[in-house]
């Protein structure tokens, strides 16, 4: 969706590609300039912000990195980050000028069924996909059962139980044969069926 948006006003191609912390600290704040070149027009989600510039010794520096990336102008990359609600004041107070850089913006916690239910039909509408009747029957029985685990939470987790769903419709010969005649998969509630158990902790 926010890459989308940044197409729609010429910031960048269209296209997300996301990177953890951890895959970050492999190369260093030395790398940092390299690994956000390689994404030069398009958008780069840099998942746990909080944690890379709060749990390592190497925090500062990644600061001082990013910052002068975006102020210098020498990056293409439109850079955007996750942080965890519960530690924004403490990461605005060890990166001040990084963290007004970045314009601030608190998601809503996924928790409320017809929040989810929106969501994915939004999701859905991005990527060509309809859900016929019986297919919203199981999603309306599944979204306010469906826990994450991990990193695997609120709009991620419901973005992955769609991904899900398209991964076992195109697994039908079938429905992917269909795909040229009628521009975009139809799934089914059997596409979805189950979903809920597989991703949900156990």
């Amino acid at each position: 969706m926010v890459a989308r948006a940044l197409a729609d006003v010429d910031v960048s191609s269209g296209r997300v590609h996301s990177l953890h912390a951890d895959e970050l600290r492999t190369t260093g704040p030395d790398g940092l300039r390299a690994t956000l070149d390689r994404y030069a027009g398009d958008a780069l989600l840099l998942e746990g912000l909080d944690s890379l510039i709060l749990d390592g010794p190497h925090g500062p520096a990644y600061a001082t990195a990013l910052y002068r990336a975006r102020v210098e102008g020498v990056s293409d990359t439109a850079l955007l980050a996750t942080c965890d609600g519960d530690r924004i004041s403490e990461l605005s107070a060890a990166a001040p000028e990084l963290v007004t850089d970045f314009r601030a913006v608190r998601l809503p916690d996924l928790t409320d069924p017809r929040l989810r239910t929106a969501l994915l039909g939004l999701l859905a509408e991005e990527r060509q996909l309809r859900l016929s009747a019986d297919a919203w029957d199981v999603t309306a029985r599944d979204l306010p059962t469906l826990h994450g685990r991990g990193r695997l939470t609120n709009a991620r987790l419901i973005e992955t139980y769609l991904d899900r769903a398209c991964t076992r419709n195109l697994g039908r010969a079938a429905e992917t044969q269909a795909i040229g005649s009628t521009g975009g998969l139809l799934l089914t509630g059997a596409d979805f069926d189950g979903l809920a158990a597989e991703l949900s902790p156990r």
